[in-house]
C-alpha cells in the first residue's frame, strides 16, 4: 500500500522525467468532452504515458472504461483527502477527473521503444500465398487477375481460371465465413456469368464456415476451400523466402 502523499510525488516525478505510471488504485472517473460521464468508486488499473495518454481499466475485459488521447496535460494535486489526478485535452476541450481514494500499488519504469511494428495474418497474406501457388486451393487453377472489378458489385479478390478454362471467382475471409460472404460471392458470380455470356465457378476461402454457410454455399452451386494462416504463412516463406517475408531480425538487416 503506498499513501496519496507518496503516490503523487512519485507521478509528478515520472512525469518530470518522462516515465510510465502504472497504478492499481481505489478511485472514481469523471468526464467531460464529447460526451458526460462518471464511473462510480472501484479498483482498476490507471496507466499515465509521457505522452499525455492517460487509460482506465476495470479488472476484466481488454478495452478501457476511461481514456485520454496523447497531447493532454496532466495535474496532480491532493483534495480533501484524495488524490486528485487531471488530465486535460485543450482541442477539442476534453477533460477525465479521477480521484484516488485508495493506491494499492505503484510502479514507473523509462521505456524505449522504437521498434516497427508490421501486422500480419491479414486477408491480403492470404490472397498473396493463393496469388503465388493457386494450387493450394486443391486443383490445377491459374491466376488471372487480383482485385477483379464486377460493375457495381465490387472487387473479388482474385480472377482465376481452372484446368478446363472456367473463370472461378474467389473471395477470401480471414476468419469463419458467415452467409454474408456466401451472399457476397454469389454477387460476383452471377454478374461475372451474364457479363461472360458462359458458366463461371465461385469458391468461399476461410479457415472455417460459420452456421448455415454450408448449407447456403450448395444451394447457390458455390464452393468452399478451407485455408487458413498458418497455411498461407508456409506458402509465402517458401516463395518470398524467409527473411523477406518476416523482415530484420533482432540486430540485423535484410539486405
Amino acid at each position: 500500500m503506498t499513501s496519496l502523499e507518496e503516490a503523487a510525488e512519485i507521478i509528478r516525478r515520472a512525469a518530470r522525467s518522462g516515465e510510465v505510471v502504472v497504478a492499481a488504485a481505489e478511485c472514481e472517473v469523471y468526464y467531460s468532452g464529447r460526451s458526460f460521464s462518471r464511473l462510480g468508486r472501484g479498483e482498476r488499473l490507471i496507466i499515465l504515458k509521457p505522452d499525455g495518454s492517460v487509460i482506465v481499466h476495470r479488472p476484466r475485459g481488454y478495452s478501457p472504461v476511461n481514456y485520454q488521447p496523447q497531447g493532454s496535460a496532466l495535474t496532480v494535486t491532493l483534495e480533501d483527502g484524495k488524490l486528485h489526478v487531471r488530465s486535460a485535452r485543450p482541442r477539442p476541450l476534453e477533460v477525465m477527473d479521477i480521484y484516488v481514494y485508495r493506491v494499492l500499488h505503484v510502479f514507473t519504469a523509462k521505456l524505449h521503444d522504437d521498434a516497427e511494428f508490421s501486422l500480419w495474418g491479414t486477408e491480403e497474406d492470404i490472397k498473396r500465398a493463393i496469388s503465388a501457388e493457386p494450387s493450394i486451393l486443391g486443383e490445377p487453377l491459374r491466376l488471372v487477375e487480383e482485385e477483379r472489378r464486377m460493375g457495381d458489385k465490387g472487387f473479388a479478390d482474385l480472377l482465376l481460371v481452372d484446368r478446363r478454362g472456367t473463370y472461378v471467382v474467389v473471395e477470401i475471409k480471414k476468419h469463419a465465413a458467415g452467409r454474408d460472404a456466401v451472399e457476397q460471392l454469389k454477387r460476383y458470380v452471377d454478374y461475372y456469368r451474364g457479363s461472360l455470356g458462359r458458366p463461371v465457378r465461385g469458391i468461399l476461402v476461410a479457415p472455417s464456415l460459420a452456421r448455415g454457410a454450408q448449407r447456403l454455399l450448395e444451394a447457390y452451386g458455390l464452393e468452399y476451400r478451407r485455408l487458413d494462416l498458418r497455411r498461407a504463412w508456409e506458402v509465402l516463406r517458401s516463395r518470398e523466402g524467409l527473411m523477406r517475408f518476416l523482415g530484420p531480425g533482432p540486430g540485423g538487416s535484410n539486405r
